[in-house]
């Protein structure tokens, strides 16, 4: 896999066909080749990967990888997606290289009025209690919000953000579907929004996706073969050897 000086050794991994799948992973070298670590056990559980299965890797930017999973008969396989709720759920927790926990979030209509902390996440952070919280952006602007303890839970400790929050949510114009990561600063005891992907720009990205996976379909059908039609050369992961080769497209049941 060529990644050196191309990628972050933080990326995300993003579902090609939506359905808000998304996880923070860590690239590390282990002897000559490059290994997903710290969270892939997580995408392997998600995405039921099976005996026989393969992976096609797109990156996307300096951060972003687009997942596809086929079956071993060549059919592409397609996540039911979430709900609401699930997506409320749906969270990643880790620690980068500077040892500060983040998670990510799709932001539902439920956002607009609190933030819900994943599971841990407060430990994380070393809180546990309730008190004030400076949430702030990139551009350094601070928001004074509210933590508060989420008592709907009673076999686990959970947090959320609710006083001063829905105006954070209006003035960096949250949206519904918008990907956001947030990360806990230890060294300033504040939470940063790291990063916004709109979901307008999700959804010009995975339609551009699409209509690369079928041109680079259509060319590895050739009689004398042809490489993927990619934009950029950082959008195709060598991650064997050989040249991949997409198998021809099929209806799932159909007969070979």
């Amino acid at each position: 896999m060529h990644v050196e000086n191309k990628i972050t050794n933080n990326p995300i991994i993003q579902y090609a066909n939506g359905g808000y799948y998304s996880w923070r992973l860590k690239i590390e070298q282990i002897g000559d080749d490059y290994c997903f670590v710290n969270g892939w056990n997580n995408v392997v559980k998600d995405i039921r990967l099976g005996f026989g299965d393969f992976l096609l890797f797109k990156l996307v930017d300096q951060s972003t990888f687009r997942l596809s999973i086929y079956s071993p008969d060549g059919c592409e396989k397609i996540l039911q997606p979430k709900t609401d709720q699930n997506c409320d759920e749906k969270i990643e927790e880790k620690s980068d290289d500077d040892d500060d926990p983040f998670f990510v979030v799709i932001f539902t209509l439920s956002h607009a009025r609190f933030l819900r902390f994943p599971e841990g996440f407060a430990e994380l952070m070393g809180i546990d209690a309730e008190g004030p919280i400076k949430v702030k952006n990139l551009d350094g602007k601070e928001w004074g919000t509210g933590l508060k303890l989420d008592k709907s839970y009673r076999s686990m400790i959970r947090y959320f953000l609710s006083p001063g929050w829905p105006r954070f949510a209006r003035e960096n114009k949250l949206a519904e579907g918008d990907e956001c990561v947030f990360k806990f600063i230890r060294s300033e005891g504040k939470l940063l929004l790291a990063k916004v992907t709109k979901k307008k720009s999700r959804e010009i990205q995975v339609a551009a996706e699409a209509m690369r996976r079928a041109r680079g379909r259509a060319l590895a059908n050739r009689k004398n073969g042809g490489d993927v039609d990619v934009d950029h050369d950082e959008e195709c992961v060598e991650a064997t050897e050989k040249p991949f080769e997409m198998p021809p497209k099929r209806r799932c049941g159909s007969q070979p």
